[in-house]
């Protein structure tokens, strides 16, 4: 014999288990929405190059090129610092 049951809960008595809902991936690219690595990271690449630095990305490496008169900027720079704390960049000096 089967049981009827109440609209909203299940067999057991019990209201059913609710689905969770994925959340959809948004691109920050204006500002709103989430805030995510991916639009932060790249930021973070154009305030480097204003600032007179070089990025040098490679397959396996991440670098921040510093010229030799800018070592003291790049000691104050919070950009630099960022990258290479949160992202694993290198920063080296570069004598020319």
């Amino acid at each position: 014999m089967k049981q009827k049951t109440i609209p909203g809960f299940s067999r057991l008595g019990r209201p059913p288990k609710k689905k969770k809902e994925k959340a959809a991936a948004v691109k920050n690219l204006n500002g709103s929405g989430p805030k995510g690595t991916y639009v932060r990271k790249y930021f973070l690449h154009r305030q480097i190059k204003k600032a007179g630095f070089q990025l040098v990305l490679e397959q396996t490496t991440k670098s921040i090129n510093i010229p030799y008169n800018l070592t003291d900027q790049a000691k104050e720079n919070r950009y630099v610092h960022e990258l290479q704390k949160d992202y694993n960049y290198g920063v080296q000096t570069s004598i020319v």
